[in-house]
């Protein structure tokens, strides 16, 4: 997915708070939404930035591993159009 940091979590306090945070994704708005939606269906608390998705401490590996396992299970969806598919080539050309 694009806009994700390859190495998450990033410490980070959360902004009006003494809690700290840690951020388990960045990148713009569209691929924020698509994070959080997921947490939020795994149950786990999380806070949006800008640009930075936050979790509890002891939330980071669970949901790193859900974020994980979103991105690998989506990362060829959309699929291309059609015409953009490789065809499939074979060595010799079809004798008629």
């Amino acid at each position: 997915m694009d806009g994700k940091d390859p190495s998450p979590p990033y410490p980070m306090s959360a902004v009006a708070s003494d809690e700290e945070f840690l951020a388990v994704a960045r990148g713009p708005e569209t691929h924020l939404a698509s994070c959080s939606l997921v947490l939020a269906a795994m149950g786990i608390d999380h806070l949006k930035t800008e640009t930075t998705l936050l979790v509890h401490p002891e939330d980071v590996e669970e949901a790193t591993r859900h974020l994980q396992a979103y991105q690998e299970e989506n990362k060829n969806w959309p699929p291309p159009p059609a015409w953009r598919q490789e065809r499939k080539k074979t060595a010799q050309p079809p004798t008629l």
